[in-house]
């Protein structure tokens, strides 16, 4: 089952993954974490924003000019497998 989130602003509607992976560092790697949508305005530089068809989270390096969806982790996440006896679904 795959988990996502409707994310409306300014009359404009976005379906986003419930779960996205934050990069703190160029060389550090990411986590994923839950997060919030804080906006729909061009992004200052050290905020993260979300971009693409698939969406990805990047973080502004300078100040940017045009609009994008701002988001700010909340939650660190972790995937889970879970097993069931088939015909209980």
């Amino acid at each position: 089952m795959k988990q996502e989130k409707i994310v409306r602003i300014g009359g404009k509607k976005w379906k986003l993954p419930a779960v996205l992976l934050f990069f703190t560092g160029h060389i550090v790697k990411g986590h994923y974490h839950f997060y919030d949508v804080v906006g729909y305005r061009p992004p200052k530089a050290g905020e993260y924003y979300i971009s693409g068809a698939i969406p990805e989270v990047y973080k502004a390096e300078n100040d940017l000019t045009t609009p994008y969806l701002v988001a700010v982790p909340t939650k660190k996440a972790r995937p889970i497998t879970a097993w069931i006896v088939e015909g209980d679904v």
